[in-house]
């Protein structure tokens, strides 16, 4: 009577329950292991210096415009990479100034941006043809000592070596 109670009890278990397992000939249950699925591959944490730290400034004048992309770097200095059309002469400069508008009766201001008086603040733009259709991709390296927090809201100003022809707010 035992027997019989056991053995339907097993069966009862087994037809119950995926967890259990009978093994063949010698009659035990066994407890069965949970599996394991496909763990998701981890994504990797970027270091600290690949943090994004960018700024743009869409950059307008009468005849350019384009965009200003300032990358800032843990040691003051920044990477600005400038992507402008129409600029009348073939070579020009960018730089960041203390202004924090580009309406003349505004906060507009032509002093370069220094957060470390021995700094650099001015780079040169070459174009790739000049007049209306000029292009120009150019980037190179400042250092005026500031932080993305501190180069935020100021000013960009693109100049054809004489004079301003277009302005952008980072």
């Amino acid at each position: 009577m035992k027997l019989l109670t056991i053995s339907l009890l097993t069966t009862a278990l087994l037809s119950v329950s995926p967890a259990f397992a009978q093994n063949e000939g010698t009659g035990k249950v066994r407890r069965l292991r949970k599996t394991k699925g496909a763990k998701a591959p981890k994504t990797p944490k970027s270091p600290k210096s690949m943090t994004p730290d960018s700024l743009v400034a869409l950059v307008q004048g009468s005849d350019v415009f384009g965009s200003v992309a300032v990358r800032s770097s843990l040691d003051g200095s920044a990477l600005l990479s400038i992507d402008i059309t129409g600029l009348a002469t073939s070579t020009g400069q960018a730089m960041i100034t203390k202004g924090k508008s580009c309406d003349p009766a505004g906060d507009y201001d032509e002093t370069p941006h220094l957060c470390d008086e021995s700094g650099s603040v001015i780079g040169d733009i070459e174009t790739l043809s000049e007049g209306e259709r000029s292009v120009s991709k150019s980037a190179f390296r400042i250092a005026n000592g500031c932080s993305k927090a501190e180069n935020m809201g100021k000013t960009v100003i693109i100049t054809d070596g004489t004079s301003s022809v277009a302005c952008g707010v980072l």
